[in-house]
């Protein structure tokens, strides 16, 4: 990980300790930081606020990862596209 990452992630961390930043920052913090367990974790969540109709703070960030505009390799592993896929039902 390098230092910008650790910087940005410890940011997103206390943003999120003052107010809802949505799962979907985490997501996008937890790819930054190659967790694949968050990043899995953190996408589960947001479905299933999404099957509840519930809003997440954390769209935007939702849509690049879904779109995988990032170009991260991570999520185009097979378990990855599969959630990628469930947030297609935004």
């Amino acid at each position: 990980m390098t230092p910008d990452a650790e910087r940005i992630v410890a940011e997103i961390d206390a943003i999120g300790g003052q107010r809802d930043i949505g799962t979907g920052s985490y997501a996008t913090a937890s790819l930054a930081l190659n967790d694949r367990a968050k990043v899995r974790q953190w996408l589960s969540t947001a479905i299933d606020k999404i099957e509840q109709q519930q809003p997440d703070a954390g769209y935007y960030d939702l849509m690049s990862i879904r779109a995988n505009s990032y170009g991260d390799p991570i999520l185009d592993e097979p378990e990855f596209r599969e959630l990628r896929a469930k947030l297609g039902t935004l």
